[in-house]
């Protein structure tokens, strides 16, 4: 198992490195990470600068929990101002307007969600689940 460890580590940093490119734009970022989860972008993001929440509430600790099911720690920006990127996702198999989520801070998306804003509408994270 110790001889994993190393190698476990450095595809980590390499994950961290591949959503961090440099010189990119927030929106180029926000649409490669959507690709790399197997959505496409049907428009351009609408930009909005948001302050977190501290977490502290259920909902909110719950949409942590979904975070950290996809890879991605958005606890450490809590109280933070960040660009909350939006826009609709294509080829959703789901009746309606199917939109993703971004968040960018410190030069990098540090989470996100795909969600469906309609009356019984649904909430996942950027993986994109087995249909």
């Amino acid at each position: 198992m110790r001889k994993f460890l190393p190698l476990s580590l450095l595809a980590g940093v390499f994950l961290l490195l591949a959503l961090a490119v440099p010189g990119t734009s927030p929106a180029e970022e926000a649409r490669m990470v959507l690709e790399d989860c197997g959505w496409q972008a049907a428009e351009e993001f609408t930009e909005e600068v948001i302050t977190l929440p501290a977490f502290s509430d259920a909902t909110w600790r719950a949409y942590l929990a979904l975070q950290k099911e996809n890879g991605m720690d958005m606890e450490p920006y809590g109280g933070r101002e960040v660009l909350k990127l939006t826009c609709r996702i294509s080829e959703y198999p789901a009746e309606g307007m199917v939109y993703a989520n971004l968040y960018w801070c410190d030069g990098r998306i540090i989470g996100g969600d795909i969600m469906s804003p309609a009356l019984g509408g649904f909430m996942h994270g950027l993986k994109k689940p087995p249909f």
